[in-house]
């Protein structure tokens, strides 16, 4: 498991997870994907995932990176969401843990199943991933707990 000063909760992990879905699938739009992250190259603000700024030469970095990923090739899920499978993984792992890490990863792909075998209509990936979740999962808290 890769060290994370915090862990979230498996509802904190899951709505992380659709945050990085949403950003990933706007790089997606440009014929990129995210590459190789860990949770070194993000920062959590809320419910928002930003990347930091890299210390030293982030061109250089970033050059390794993408060099990396490139020669391992691009996924399934690099083409529908913008997100390595790896990068998924490793960030779900540190969130959450290896059991939260595994759950979410499962739920993830199912949702790409249920889109690549259509009859979802105008949903996005991302859509047919909050509906998959949703089903297993209570994202938001309950009105009548406020």
């Amino acid at each position: 498991m890769t060290a994370n000063s915090e862990q979230y909760t498996l509802q904190q992990t899951a709505l992380l997870l659709l945050e990085l879905c949403r950003v990933a699938t706007r790089v997606r739009l440009s014929d990129r994907c995210v590459g190789e992250l860990d949770h070194n190259d993000l920062m959590i603000y809320g419910s928002r995932i930003l990347r930091k700024p890299s210390k030293g030469s982030p061109r250089v970095k970033h050059m390794l990176a993408r060099r990396r990923h490139t020669r391992r090739g691009h996924d399934q899920l690099c083409y529908l969401l913008g997100l390595p499978e790896s990068t998924l993984k490793r960030l779900l792992e540190s969130w959450g843990g290896a059991e939260a890490a595994s759950w979410l990863s499962g739920i993830v792909y199912s949702a790409v199943e249920h889109f690549e075998t259509g009859g979802w209509h105008d949903m996005s990936v991302n859509d047919v991933l909050k509906h998959e979740i949703g089903r297993r999962l209570t994202l938001e808290t309950p009105a009548d707990s406020l």
